[in-house]
């Protein structure tokens, strides 16, 4: 199903517009109407759920071990690498507040070198959040970025967490 696939690429949390531009760049665009009755569907069948206060244009998973069950098959699959990287351009253009989920979408899909300019912060949420071992996945990542100041911060960072970790 390409908007169960689309919706897991895009995160615990996405917005229905992302999950169109997503649909349309890898070539399974939706007419709005199928789109809003597939989303009801989903929703009704509590995969997906409108989260309280965030309106009507932005949905999440009921459970993590859906999307995670979900993902695993998009990981399998040959379209990954074309979703992943539709699902991170879309999260870039619609102003992304996670780098995270951009950088990780981009791993996903192969463009390493696309996701290490975004990685020091990505590894900084990371460190903000306490997962160490993650944000130490992070800014090793962004130790290729093609800016000096990118791989500067993200060296920085290598150096903060395992300071953390006692390394």
């Amino acid at each position: 199903d390409p908007v169960l696939h689309a919706a897991a690429v895009l995160g615990e949390g996405f917005d229905v517009d992302a999950l169109e531009t997503v649909l349309a760049a890898v070539g399974s665009a939706v007419a709005p109407a199928d789109l809003d009755d597939a989303l009801d569907t989903l929703i009704e069948a509590r995969v997906l759920v409108e989260p309280p206060g965030e309106g009507q244009d932005r949905l999440g998973w009921e459970h993590p071990l859906l999307r995670s069950t979900v993902l695993e098959k998009v990981r399998r699959s040959r379209r990954q690498r074309r979703l992943c990287g539709a699902a991170a351009q879309a999260l870039l253009a619609g102003g992304a507040t996670s780098s995270r989920a951009v950088v990780e979408l981009l791993l996903l899909a192969g463009e390493r070198s696309e996701a290490a300019p975004l990685a020091a912060d990505a590894g900084e949420e990371a460190l903000a959040a306490g997962e160490l071992s993650e944000a130490l996945r992070l800014f090793d990542v962004g130790t290729g970025a093609p800016s000096a100041s990118d791989r500067g911060r993200a060296w920085w960072g290598l150096g903060t967490a395992r300071n953390h970790l006692g390394q």
